[in-house]
């Protein structure tokens, strides 16, 4: 009788080889499966970087209707006693595109990337930190009428660590300066024209430190010169 019930035991439990194949197999699925996961989760978070992109430029129309068809400027100083959206008062120092764009969004969530490696705090007293995307210094405060390609121009774009803005030359240090290709190496960009799309970043022209090559790329340049590249 005793014999019978240990025999029933082993048949119906797993030996130790057992078991490890079966763990075996879930470690090679878990292998298979998470980078898809991971793929799959940059994939949702770069449809909300896009929505937050449109967003940024359906704000940089307004803002050009009511300014005399003109883009922001970068940074502008803070001449009189200014009330930030989280109540605080500032009366010197700067306040940067985003902080202009503000009245037309009236959320501060819309200016950063949701794969953007960036603090909760939005504001600081001179509007310098925590944007996760930058304003092409090529376009600030022009009209947008001096935009030869629009669709084609960028006006905003991911960026890395330096916040505000950026100039052509930075895509040649892309990981350590401003264009930040995120996305599966895919960055966010917001055109002149004021639609906003994801763009293979190996696509996006380079322009070395000298800024010649720049010149004639509808991509960085407002009004390229010379004979005109993508």
């Amino acid at each position: 009788m005793e014999s019978s019930k240990i025999n029933n035991f082993r048949h119906g439990s797993f030996t130790l080889i057992e078991l490890l194949v079966v763990i075996a197999i879930i470690a090679i699925l878990a292998a298979m499966l998470l980078p898809a996961l991971a793929k799959a989760r940059e994939k949702a978070r770069q449809i909300n970087c896009v929505s937050n992109m449109k967003q940024i430029m359906h704000a940089q129309t307004m803002y050009s209707d009511d300014n005399k068809e003109t883009f922001t400027a970068l940074a502008l100083p803070i001449t009189s006693s200014v009330k930030l959206p989280n109540g605080e008062t500032v009366t010197s120092g700067n306040f940067y595109w985003n902080f202009m764009l503000y009245p037309y969004i009236k959320a501060f969530e819309p200016f950063n990337c949701p794969s953007a490696d960036v603090d909760d705090t939005i504001w600081t007293k001179n509007f310098n930190g925590n944007m996760s995307y930058g304003l092409n210094d090529n376009l600030k405060h022009i009209m947008r009428a001096k935009v030869k390609y629009p669709s084609e121009t960028m006006l905003h774009a991911d960026v890395a660590k330096t916040l505000e803005h950026f100039y052509p030359y930075d895509i040649k240090y892309r990981d350590y300066l401003t264009f930040k290709p995120r996305h599966n190496a895919q960055p966010t960009i917001g055109y002149a024209d004021g639609h906003a799309a994801s763009r293979q970043a190996k696509s996006v022209p380079p322009a070395p430190l000298d800024l010649v090559a720049s010149y004639g790329s509808k991509f960085w340049r407002p009004e390229p010169s010379g004979t005109v590249v993508d």
